[in-house]
């Protein structure tokens, strides 16, 4: 997976920010060993602040960079992983996890996105739109290398599974995500107060231009909602999408298991089959 960023960059840390010792996390996500993380997990004194550190551990970091190319002087750059949901037909599933097809587009993208968050950030942006399927099996490890390409290029050392089947039916429609990081220097950067219109232009333009990249004869609609922080956005874009599959197909019983500490298994029975 390609990526586009916009700045000199180098140095990378942790941030903790926290009213326990989070020193256990730290090392568990310095080593890739997500393994030593639940168990960290099990061990901590209050599940929902370990978890809201690990939603900020894994998502953002800081790191030291020239404000100007050729500037031998260096700031402190503070970057998150923001995510963009979007709801498409299955004619359109070749924009998909592809570094070729939304290539040509995706310094518009980037742009666009620059302008939604009111030019007070950098943006950098993977090449493609990365499918549901492949993002639920993202481990904390994972979606904090993710952050890493793209704050500061680092290379990622853990191979992504391959993407699951979620089995849906031919008429509904998939889940995927616009990943970027934003940057900004000497503060955290933030999401911009909720704009109707803004939204929907931001919405229409990333739309067209996956219409416009895919290669179907009838690309269909899609629906993209705003840009937010991973977590967030990942909830908001599985509720939309769920509403997505009731409209498509109905949904006539489903049922929500808690698999695993990292893990809730969402059954869905649409029609005669169950999913």
């Amino acid at each position: 997976m390609d990526q586009n960023d916009g700045s000199g960059l180098d140095v990378d840390r942790y941030v903790v920010d926290s009213l326990w010792d989070t020193r256990q996390m730290f090392d568990a996500l310095e080593r890739r060993d997500d393994a030593s993380l639940w168990e960290a997990a099990r061990r901590a004194p209050s599940q929902a602040l370990f978890f809201e550190d690990l939603r900020h551990q894994v998502s953002t970091t800081s790191y030291m960079a020239g404000m100007r190319k050729g500037r031998t002087d260096k700031v402190q750059f503070h970057c998150s992983l923001v995510l963009v949901p979007v709801i498409l037909g299955k004619a359109l599933l070749d924009v998909v996890d592809s570094d070729t097809v939304l290539k040509p587009a995706i310094k518009q993208v980037q742009g666009w996105l620059a302008h939604w968050f009111e030019h007070r950030v950098e943006v950098s942006i993977f090449n493609t739109v990365v499918g549901y399927n492949e993002v639920c099996l993202w481990t904390p490890s994972i979606m904090r290398e993710k952050l890493e390409r793209l704050a500061v290029r680092k290379t990622p050392t853990i191979a992504v599974p391959s993407n699951f089947d979620f089995h849906l039916p031919t008429e509904t429609p998939e889940l995927a995500f616009f990943v970027a990081a934003i940057h900004k220097p000497l503060d955290w950067p933030r999401i911009p107060e909720d704009d109707a219109n803004e939204n929907t232009a931001l919405a229409g333009k990333l739309a067209g231009a996956l219409q416009v990249c895919s290669s179907s004869a009838m690309p269909g609609t899609v629906e993209v909602l705003p840009p937010n922080f991973a977590s967030d956005a990942i909830c908001a874009g599985i509720l939309r999408w769920i509403e997505a599959i009731a409209a498509t197909a109905g949904i006539k019983r489903w049922d929500a298991q808690l698999v695993d500490q990292d893990l809730v298994v969402l059954q869905l029975e649409l029609g005669d089959d169950a999913v």
